[in-house]
């Protein structure tokens, strides 16, 4: 029911909405969620338990993703030529100290 009364709401081709358009939302779908109230009382009547309804829902917790087992990421056995001389030349180790960086090349890698 959210759904559809956003996608009457917000502007058409848009993916977000502002506070106002955000309230008559919430008066349209007080006249879906509680008929009666809202035909004798109007939004006033029904904005405050809708107000009261999503303050008892739970916040949303992000607990993200974890990734799964991949033999060609974790066995560093299997890294190739090619992802060796990538993983090499990304991060230099001589970014990280102020040493100047050895002459030694990694060419013989390729």
């Amino acid at each position: 029911m959210v759904d559809l009364v956003f996608n009457t709401i917000k502007p058409k081709g848009g993916r977000t909405i502002t506070f106002k358009v955000f309230c008559e939302g919430l008066d349209k779908l007080g006249a879906y969620k509680y008929p009666a109230e809202f035909k004798a009382g109007g939004a006033a009547a029904t904005t405050p338990k809708l107000v009261e309804l999503i303050n008892k829902q739970k916040v949303p917790v992000s607990s993200g993703t974890k990734a799964l087992a991949n033999k060609f990421h974790d066995d560093k056995k299997l890294y190739t030529v090619c992802g060796c001389h990538h993983l090499l030349t990304s991060s230099p180790p001589h970014l990280l100290t102020s040493t100047p960086p050895p002459p030694t090349s990694y060419h013989h890698l390729i």
